[in-house]
């Protein structure tokens, strides 16, 4: 069962937990210029820590559906959570409902403060007897030899503002690229460098819902 979980960008909440441990993360801005993050967790994936974890949106609740996972989160907007309860078979765990799921970290303030780990999200699914949804996987070109020519990209860059100005560099020595935060390498609270083998950039619009 693919879990998916909401962890925040907001500098307040930096150094961040999970992003170098996820398999496959969406980042998107959520209000002014902060952005956050949607990592999704296979089930034979291990993270000590994920957090902090935040609020439902709705393009997270479409997302996590998409992929038949598990959703976790810490309440959300009127909109995301609307959504959710008018959806039938959707795999919801709010902090709210389901506290014994999540902790709250002592040396952290509120409310930047929540995390969970992999290990009760799957208990977590277990429970509730979530089972995975049929979709389709991604699937992709096979990793280059030694001998095979390959054009790479060498630096991407999403101009969000500020200090959440993201790029993502190539390294061409681990054949991956390396995520960048306002000039300056990703890492997780562990010290685990943010990587990742694919990067897909989406344009699209964007509508306030609400004041």
């Amino acid at each position: 069962l693919p879990i998916g979980v909401v962890v925040e960008n907001s500098a307040d909440a930096w150094p961040l937990a999970g992003p170098a441990k996820a398999d496959l993360v969406f980042e998107e801005p959520v209000e002014g210029s902060i952005t956050s993050y949607l990592l999704f967790f296979d089930a034979s994936t291990t993270a000590a820590e994920i957090g902090p974890v935040r609020s439902a949106r709705p393009y997270f609740v479409d997302w996590t559906e998409g992929l038949g996972a598990m959703y976790a989160h810490v309440g959300g907007s009127p909109a995301a959570l609307n959504l959710i309860a008018g959806k039938k078979t959707f795999r919801d765990l709010n902090e709210y409902w389901n506290g014994w799921a999540f902790w709250r970290a002592a040396m952290r303030a509120a409310p930047h403060n929540v995390f969970t780990r992999t290990e009760l999200l799957l208990q977590a699914a277990g429970k509730k007897a979530y089972v995975p949804g049929d979709f389709r996987a991604w699937y992709y070109r096979d990793a280059p030899t030694s001998t095979s020519a390959i054009s790479v990209t060498s630096t991407i860059t999403v101009p969000y503002e500020g200090i959440y100005r993201a790029s993502w560099n190539y390294d061409s020595k681990n054949n991956d690229y390396i995520r960048y935060r306002n000039g300056k390498p990703l890492t997780d609270a562990d010290g685990s460098t943010v990587r990742a083998k694919n990067v897909i950039l989406i344009q699209t619009d964007a509508t306030v819902l609400d004041d």
